[in-house]
């Protein structure tokens, strides 16, 4: 298990419906807004971009015309479609970049791909869930 993007690794002590007891590897701050994983296990259904995100994409990339949205967590085409609507509601033409950092987006990734203009393969990522054999296996099956 991992906190702050990767940066804090713990170990799980005890697991119920509702808590999740870790031990941390080390020391250190856990931090918001910063990812936490569980291999293997999505902690919740929150939508991929939240309030300050969409305000993101309206202020700044459409009226400063930029290219491309780069787009993290993407699990599935209909996190994508989230991204979508938000860029189409304001007229924006920005094509999307979904990074495929988790293994949920492995086993969408054909069906993602048909959404997206671009990705980006997070092996670093995706490490947190596979083994490395099977990373590589994963990324020649995605290539």
């Amino acid at each position: 298990m991992s906190f702050n993007d990767g940066e804090l690794g713990a170990v799980v002590q005890e697991v119920s419906e509702t808590v999740i007891k870790v031990q941390f590897k080390e020391g250190g701050v856990v931090l918001p807004y910063k990812q936490v994983r569980i291999p293997g296990t999505r902690l919740s259904t929150l939508p991929v971009l939240r309030d300050n995100d969409k305000k993101a994409i309206i202020t700044m990339a459409l009226p400063f015309k930029m290219d491309y949205i780069c787009v993290p967590n993407i699990t599935s085409v209909k996190d994508v479609q989230e991204v979508r609507l938000a860029r189409t509601n304001e007229g924006g033409k920005l094509a999307i970049i979904a990074k495929i950092d988790n293994l949920e987006a492995v086993h969408q990734f054909e069906g993602i791909l048909k959404y997206v203009d671009a990705v980006v393969i997070l092996r670093n990522e995706l490490g947190f869930e596979l083994m490395p054999e099977k990373l590589m296996l994963a990324q020649k099956w995605m290539i």
